[in-house]
């Protein structure tokens, strides 16, 4: 399935929203994460947004040489690594 922009926006959004309640839960999580992080997160049920996901934070990467990048891989709504 290719996505607009719009369905991008949205999907992220919701993920985003959802890796806020897992870090409200579980705090300790955020003492894992280097000040500053980028924080990219790669749904493994949606291999497109994820594919999107990755090659957006791959760019970005280029262009802040030294940016930390965290990846975050999601499955069912489940924060895996």
């Amino acid at each position: 399935m290719k996505y607009n922009r719009e369905a991008i926006i949205e999907k992220n959004i919701t993920l985003s929203f959802e890796f806020e309640q897992y870090i409200h839960e579980h705090p300790e999580v955020l003492e894992q994460l280097p000040d500053g992080a980028e924080v990219v997160l790669l749904p493994k049920d949606d291999p497109e947004l994820y594919r999107i996901n990755l090659a957006a934070a791959q760019k970005a990467r280029q262009v802040k040489d030294n940016a930390s990048v965290v990846y975050v891989e999601i499955e069912s709504g489940l924060i895996i690594g």
